[in-house]
Order: C-alpha cells, then structure tokens, then sequence
C-alpha cells in the first residue's frame, strides 16, 4: 500500500512541460523568423518588417509591411525568395505570403487565451533592419473582452521593423504576431493573438463574398439611377458625364438668408471635375469655373460679391475610395448624389470671421 500511495504522489508532481532556456528557445525558433520587405516597380524598397513561417511555404506578417508593394520578399542572410500575398486582411493588419520554395520549418502555434499577465514571453524579429533580433519581457496586460483572444500587451521590447515578428512563450510556442509600439511611453509594446493567423482564410472567404454581393447592389443602384435620368461617365462609372447638375439650397438660419445655385460639370479629367457655378437666386451671379478633386473629402467655399458665400459638399468623393465604403454608401436610403431621391443635409456652425 505504502508503495502504491508513493508511486501516485510522484505521479502527481511530475512537472509540466518545461520552459526552454532562451539560448534553446532561439535555436528552436530563428530558422522560422524572416525579413520580409517591399519594394516597388522599379525594384526600390519601400517598407520593412518581419515575417513567421506558419506551415510550409506560408508565411504571416502585418499588412502595413507589404502595403502598396509592387513585389514582396523574404529574406534571411544572403538568401532571398519572391513571394506573394495570399490573403490580406487589413482590418486586422495581418496578411500571410505564398512563399515557393521555402523549406523554412513553420512554429509551433500556440493560444494567447492560455496566457496569463506577468507570464515571460520572447519576441524575435528584425527592429530597425537587424536580422532575428531576440528580446524578452512579461505579459503585462491583455486587451480584449472575455471570450475574445486578447491583443496582447507587452514589455519585451519591439522597434519599427519588428512588425510582423513573433511573440513566443517559454516553450517556444507563437502566441502573438508583434505590430504596434506606443512610441509615447515606456514598454507599451501590443502583439496580436496568433488565433487570428487560423482564421484569415475564412475571413478572406467571407469578404469576397461581400464583395460580390456589394458589388450586385451597387450595379442595381446605379442601372436604377441611370432609368432615372442620371447618366454616367464611360470612363469613370461613379462619375458624371458633362452635363451632369447638382443642385444646392444653402439656409443661413442666423441671417435668415436662403440661396440657391447649381453646378454644372463641364468636364472629367480623371479624378478632376471641371464645374460650371451658378448662383440662381437674386437675379444670379453669373458662371465661373472651377476645378474639384473628386477623391477628396472636403467642402468647397465659393465667395460671391458684398462678402456673400456659397458652401459646396464635394459629392463624388463618394466615387473612389475602397469597395466597402462605396457599397455602404450607395445602399444607404439617401442614394448617391445627384439622383432624384437624394437629399444631403449639411450643418455647419461659424465660429469666427
């Protein structure tokens, strides 16, 4: 009995899993960790970070890395590859990497669920250009609901360059994807938890499916528009054709001033309409021609004669922009500007002269 009771006690304490030393934890993991940058037509660099093999020829870093890259790599020492972006979620800021070729070893993945503040973690990557650069520190707080993998909060320290890198526990597991340093204070350093990197592929999946179905009401939207007088450019479909006019009441409520005035766009040069102003109220003011960037957010501010002034929301800003924003206002109920159901209600207050 003696003999049983004390084979069950050491059962009961047999340690669990232990912690790497940080010279093993590297040795584990560095294989794993890459450079990744981007560069542009001309083969210039443009951004910089770091990159975490994920399974084989795949490799996750942060969106911003690779942003508006005309080609992406990934490099280690003297060996360079060509990759490509396979899904890109900037909503999250994480995008994975189609590698050919790279025998690279993926990490192990673990959960930033099971992580508890004050618990030793690793990041590993390449601040400030300087290849698989290990440093460590604690969990020092998790950002997130209950029931949501956390943004992970962190005092290992991280610099611009390691984006993208990998936040790793003592056993080597990747528990976050560092990205964000708070240049503002001290240790303030945020990884992303690595549940995430699962699932980007569902996530692209369901966005494509949104595309397609915002891009089914966005043709409705515009073929009902069209039944209703409102003509396009071939060129530019968001934009209108010459012709085209806006029409505009301005209240000055303070003033008890009411005008009207219309503009009439006299050409489209790309992303530039040419208008033709004119004020219709008191006898009008006449036509003069001005020039609005439609890819910009901004009211335009047209002075008349004896200090009177017109105020003009740029409505084809609505235009350009990302396919997202486009569907979600061209499905609202107040249409697209410059249909005949559209009314757009603009209220400013004057603070000084």
């Amino acid at each position: 009995m003696k003999r049983s009771l004390a084979c069950l006690l050491l059962v009961l304490a047999a340690p669990a899993a232990q912690a790497l030393t940080p010279e093993e934890l590297f040795t584990r993991i560095s294989p794993s960790v890459w450079f990744v940058y981007g560069a542009d037509a001309s083969d210039r660099r443009l951004t910089q970070g770091s990159g975490v093999v994920v399974a084989p020829q795949r490799v996750i870093t942060n969106c911003h890395v690779v942003k508006d890259a005309a080609s992406v790599f990934v490099r280690k020492e003297n060996v360079i590859y060509l990759a490509k972006v396979e899904h890109r979620d900037p909503k999250r800021d994480l995008c994975q990497l189609q590698v050919p070729n790279l025998t690279a070893p993926a990490v192990t993945l673990g959960s930033s669920k099971e992580l508890k503040v004050g618990q030793k973690v690793y990041a590993l990557g390449n601040p400030k250009g300087l290849e698989v650069t290990l440093s460590d520190g604690l969990v020092s707080a998790l950002r997130g609901p209950d029931g949501v993998e956390p943004i992970v909060q962190t005092t290992a320290p991280i610099s611009p360059g390691s984006s993208g890198g990998g936040l790793f526990d003592g056993e080597g597991r990747l528990v976050g994807i560092t990205t964000l340093q708070r240049p503002d204070g001290q240790n303030l350093n945020f990884a992303l938890p690595v549940e995430w990197v699962a699932e980007l592929p569902e996530r692209m999946r369901l966005a494509a499916d949104e595309a397609v179905q915002a891009k089914k009401k966005r043709d409705e939207q515009i073929a009902s528009l069209r039944a209703g007088g409102v003509s396009y450019n071939p060129a530019s479909p968001e934009l209108p054709v010459i012709g085209a006019t806006w029409k505009y009441r301005f209240v000055d409520h303070k003033y008890s001033n009411t005008q009207t005035y219309s503009m009439r766009v006299t050409g489209v040069d790309g992303w530039a309409v040419t208008e033709s102003f004119q004020v219709d109220d008191r006898g009008g003011e006449g036509r003069r021609r001005v020039v609005v960037g439609a890819d910009e957010m901004r009211f335009v501010l047209h002075r008349l004669a004896a200090e009177r002034t017109a105020l003009e929301f740029n409505p084809y800003l609505l235009a350009r922009g990302d396919a997202a924003m486009r569907a979600h206002w061209m499905s609202r109920s107040t249409n697209y500007p410059g249909s005949q159901q559209a009314t757009w209600a603009v209220t400013s207050r004057v603070h000084g002269e």
